[in-house]
């Protein structure tokens, strides 16, 4: 029997044989810590539990890891595809994935083989799925070179054009108008009494002129010009 086995180069015992066990790990592919089966030999010191996986032993228990490694995938893809379905129907996630019709629920039965790549999107989805999903549909509705701006800013806040600057009088909340007429207040001089008189007449006729657009205040914006011709009619300016 001491023939049989080998010596650890870790320890030094001659205790190094094929053993089988439970709660080994090994990494696979894009797994770092995958488990392997308990019925799985692998060469391992009775003394200090160094595992020593020549190229003979990989190529041995190759079938085995990689099999595991399907089911593993399969166990996960099942848990998201439950997980998600309670926030959408499979197929409608399904059509977000760009998958045929009734894939996710062969996989859901175990009947296919998911790819890595798949189970990571259900795992990313997974991990909010209300406002992961709601991303990923904004994200197929928007234009080609529109969606890396989904980060910036909220649902209600995308595709609206900055506001131009408001506008308001003393007195009223502020209005955002497209064009406003200014029109300064007539003077009193004698020598500008045809000046006054164009001024009182832009004064009657800037309601009309004005593009209020129907926004919060642009009533009574139109209501004081021309509250402020009146009162320079009143005074005597304009005649």
């Amino acid at each position: 029997m001491s023939q049989s086995l080998r010596r650890c180069v870790r320890c030094g015992a001659r205790s190094v044989k094929p053993r089988t066990g439970r709660g080994r790990t090994t990494q696979y592919r894009n797994m770092p810590a995958m488990a392997i089966p308990d019925d799985v030999a692998i060469p391992m010191c009775g003394l200090c539990k160094s595992e020593f996986i020549d190229e003979q032993t990989s190529e041995a228990i190759a079938p085995r890891l990689h099999q595991a490694y399907l089911d593993s995938l399969r166990t996960r893809a099942r848990i998201a595809i439950d997980l998600l379905s309670k926030h959408m129907t499979q197929r409608r996630l399904e059509q977000l994935l760009g998958l045929s019709q009734g894939y996710l629920s062969r996989i859901r039965a175990g009947t296919g083989n998911p790819s890595p790549e798949l189970v990571s999107h259900l795992a990313t989805l997974c991990q909010d799925p209300a406002k992961r999903l709601a991303e990923l549909a904004r994200f197929w509705a928007l234009p080609d070179r529109e969606w890396a701006t989904l980060h910036q800013a909220g649902p209600d806040r995308r595709h609206r054009p900055t506001a131009p600057a408001s506008s308001a009088l003393p007195g009223h909340a502020p209005a955002t108008i497209n064009r406003l007429l200014v029109v300064s207040p007539p003077t009193t001089s004698p020598s500008s009494a045809s000046s006054d008189q164009q001024r009182c007449a832009s004064l009657r006729s800037a309601s009309p002129l004005h593009r209020l657009d129907r926004v919060p205040g642009g009533d009574d914006l139109e209501r004081d010009i021309q509250a402020q011709a009146e009162r320079n009619e009143g005074n005597g300016t304009c005649r």
